[in-house]
C-alpha cells in the first residue's frame, strides 16, 4: 500500500503548476476544509474527487477549491491531497464530522457532544451532522467557549422539528460564527403564541450565515414568533429558504420573517417570505442585497433597514403595507431587478443609484392580480398595491417619466398621481 500511495503521489505531483487558483472575493465565508465534493460532510468521498480534479478528469468550481485547499496558499496539489488524507489516518481530528441523529421521541449523537433529554448541545467549533425526525420537542444548542474564536459548521440533512413551546429549534447561545449548510429537505415549525425574539424558530446571539454549498430546501415555518433573529449579522448565501410566519393564518400574529440587530445580507440563493410582520429588516444598522432571488410577502415592512438598504444585484420583488423603508438612513439601488409596493405612502425623497428607478403611485389599490406592465416589463406583486418603486435595466431608455407607459392588468393605468423619475440624470446615450 505504501509503495502505490508513493506512486500516486509521484503522478499527482506533476499536475501542480497547472492547478494554482485565485480565491474568489469572500470565499473564506463558506470554507469547509476538505469538503471537496460540497455535499457539506468531509468523507472519503472528498478524496475521490480531489484525486479526480489533479488527474484532470473533473474541474472544480471555485468555491470547492477553497474547500479542498487544505493549507490555505491558493494552489490545490498533492500536498493539498496528502494532508485530507491524514484527515482519515487520525489527523487532524477537528476536520471530522461529528453526527447528531434525530431520532422521533430520542437523539442520539458523537461523543463530544451534550445530549441531555431531547437536547443536543454543541460545545466547541467544528463540523456537526444533523439528521433525521422528531415527533417530540427538541433544540439543537450552540454554546461554545468565549476562547474559541473557529466557526461551527451544521449541516442539516432531511432534518424535521416541531415545537409548540417557546423553544427555538435551533439557538446559538454563543459562538464566534454559526454556518449553516442544508441538503434535501429541512423543515423546522415553532407554533407558539410568543413574538419575542428568544422564541424564534431559529435564533442566534452571534452572527450567522447560511452558506452557498446548501443545495437543498430550508423550510421555516411559526405561530406568532419570529422565523430567523439574530442579534448579529445573519447573511443568506445559497441553498433555496421558505420562511412562512403566522403560519396557520390565524390573522392576530404580527411575527417578522428574518430580523437582525446587526447587517441583514443577501448574496446567493432563493428565498421566499410570506411574513404576518416585517418581511427582512435590520432593527440597528443596513440591509444590503448583492445577489440571489428574494420575494416578499409581509403584512407590514417588506424591507427595512435602520441605517440603510443597500441593493447591487440579484432580484427583489418586495410587496407589504410598505415596500422599502430606511428609517434613518437612504435606500441605494445600483443594479439588479427592484420591485416594490405597498398600499401606504413611502417616503422615497432618500433614494439614490441608478438612473431607470421610478417610483409612482396610482389613484386606488389594485389587486394582485392585476398585472402591471411598465415599460416593456410585465410585474407580478405579491399583494394588493397602490405605490411602486421599480428599477431595472430594462427600463433605461426611459429618460422621464412621462415617457413609461404603464398598463394594469392590459389596460392604460389612467391617472397617475406623483409620478416622477426618482433619479433625474438621465441614462448615457
Amino acid at each position: 500500500m505504501k509503495n502505490l500511495f508513493s506512486k500516486t503521489t509521484a503522478g499527482l505531483a506533476a499536475l501542480t503548476l497547472c492547478a494554482s487558483f485565485a480565491a474568489p472575493a469572500g470565499a473564506a465565508e463558506d470554507v469547509i476544509k476538505g469538503d471537496v465534493d460540497g455535499n457539506g460532510v468531509v468523507s472519503g468521498a472528498d478524496l475521490v474527487a480531489l484525486s479526480a480534479h489533479l488527474l484532470g478528469s473533473k474541474t472544480l468550481s471555485d468555491e470547492l477549491k477553497a474547500n479542498a485547499d487544505m493549507n490555505d496558499n491558493n494552489e490545490i496539489n498533492v500536498i493539498d491531497y496528502i494532508l485530507l488524507k491524514n484527515v482519515f489516518m487520525g489527523a487532524p481530528a477537528a476536520s471530522e464530522s461529528l453526527k447528531i441523529s434525530l431520532e422521533g421521541e430520542s437523539i442520539k449523537a458523537d461523543e463530544g457532544i451534550t445530549v441531555e433529554g431531547t437536547k443536543a448541545t454543541i460545545t466547541k467549533s467544528g463540523t456537526y451532522l444533523i439528521s433525521g425526525a422528531m415527533t417530540a420537542e427538541a433544540q439543537i444548542i450552540v454554546n461554545t467557549a468565549e476562547t474559541d474564536a473557529e466557526s461551527v459548521n451544521i449541516t442539516l440533512s432531511d432534518v424535521t422539528m416541531t415545537n409548540t413551546s417557546d423553544t427555538p429549534c435551533i439557538m446559538v447561545e454563543n459562538a464566534d460564527k454559526t454556518k449553516i449548510t442544508f441538503n434535501g429537505t429541512n423543515v423546522l415549525t415553532g407554533t407558539v403564541d410568543t413574538a419575542e425574539a428568544a422564541t424564534a424558530v431559529i435564533y442566534a446571539k452571534d452572527d450567522l450565515t447560511f452558506t452557498k454549498n446548501s443545495a437543498g430546501t430550508l423550510e421555516i415555518n411559526s405561530g406568532a414568533q419570529m422565523g430567523i433573529y439574530c442579534n448579529n449579522d445573519v447573511k443568506f448565501n445559497g441553498g433555496t429558504i421558505k420562511i412562512k410566519t403566522d403560519a396557520a393564518g390565524t390573522g392576530t400574529a404580527k411575527a417578522d420573517a428574518v430580523k437582525a440587530k446587526g447587517n441583514a445580507e443577501i448574496a446567493g440563493g432563493v428565498l421566499d417570505i410570506n411574513a404576518a410582520g416585517d418581511g427582512f429588516k435590520s432593527s440597528k444598522n443596513a440591509v444590503v442585497i448583492e445577489g440571489g432571488k428574494t420575494e416578499i410577502k409581509s403584512g407590514k415592512d417588506a424591507v427595512q433597514g435602520e441605517t440603510a438598504v443597500t441593493v447591487t444585484g440579484g432580484e427583489l420583488t418586495a410587496s407589504g403595507d410598505r415596500g422599502l423603508t430606511a428609517s434613518a438612513g437612504k435606500i441605494s439601488i445600483n443594479g439588479g431587478f427592484v420591485l416594490a409596493t405597498g398600499t401606504e405612502a413611502p417616503d422615497y425623497s432618500n433614494v439614490t443609484g441608478a438612473p431607470y428607478t421610478f417610483a409612482f403611485s396610482f389613484a386606488e389599490q389594485h389587486a394582485k392580480a392585476d398585472v402591471m406592465k411598465i415599460g416593456e416589463k410585465e410585474l407580478a406583486p405579491a399583494k394588493k398595491y397602490q405605490y411602486v418603486l421599480v428599477s431595472d435595466e430594462s427600463l433605461a431608455n426611459y429618460a422621464t417619466a412621462e415617457k413609461l407607459e404603464v398598463l394594469i392588468a392590459g389596460k392604460d393605468a389612467g391617472a397617475v398621481k406623483d409620478t416622477k423619475l426618482v433619479l433625474n440624470t438621465p441614462p448615457a446615450p
